[in-house]
């Protein structure tokens, strides 16, 4: 049985994940309007831009806040398992997105749902595979 400190620890993890997953998806949300919007690229270009970009910035907050307590794996091979975890995560979140865009014209719309419902995915890998304490 778990402790109220133990809780209480992966609660604040939660919700420091959480935190983080909101600026990542304004990284990409921005980037992805950006791309759209002034490049004038479709849908699908805009996230292979923005996407990645939105990775290495939650990799580096996850790291360094999210999981600050749990125990350092070398930068590169943590990150090495934070971008297979990630791919795992965007494969969900592109499934949904193409989804969502053949009811939902909308990029960002769509982008809302596909990220929500990857959000699970990502947290359950970061925390019991890339950030394991």
């Amino acid at each position: 049985m778990p402790t109220a400190g133990a809780i209480q620890q992966e609660l604040l993890r939660v919700l420091r994940f959480g935190a983080v997953g909101f600026g990542g998806f304004f990284v990409d949300a921005a980037i992805l309007a950006l791309m759209t919007e002034a490049m004038h690229l479709n849908p699908f270009a805009g996230r292979a831009v923005s996407a990645p970009i939105a990775i290495v910035f939650t990799f580096v907050c996850n790291r360094h806040w999210s999981f600050a307590s749990a125990k350092k794996q070398a930068i590169g091979r943590s990150f090495a398992s934070y971008v297979s975890m990630q791919g795992a995560g965007l494969v969900c979140n592109l499934i949904v997105y193409s989804a969502a865009l053949l009811v939902i014209p909308c990029p960002l719309g769509a982008l809302v749902l596909s990220s929500a419902t990857a959000m699970i995915v990502n947290y359950l890998g970061a925390r019991f595979w890339v950030f394991q304490s």
